[in-house]
């Protein structure tokens, strides 16, 4: 399918234009986000505060650089709340 019509971002969009609502994980998640795993809350380091549950895809940096595209599973403070659990 083409991913233009379905308005899924690519992911060289998200690096040369970078999401407004991203997050930032761990170093130690790096090799695991590149290698397509589920962001979990240890791993993540920082969220900003207009991220919202399953309405808009999220960029995952790490170190200056977008990781990955992934979809929030919950909105910015409820992922703070947390102390473990499946975020992204």
């Amino acid at each position: 399918m083409d991913n233009r019509r379905l308005g899924i971002p690519h992911f060289k969009g998200a690096i040369l234009f970078p999401f407004r609502n991203a997050g930032s994980v761990d170093a130690g998640a790096i090799p695991f986000v590149v290698n397509g795993a589920d962001v979990m809350r240890p791993g993540i380091v920082s969220v900003s505060d207009d991220v919202k549950t399953m309405h808009q895809y999220k960029s995952l940096r790490a170190a200056w650089q977008t990781l990955a595209i992934g979809i929030a599973l919950l909105d910015a403070p409820d992922m703070r709340a947390r102390i473990s659990g499946k975020m992204v």
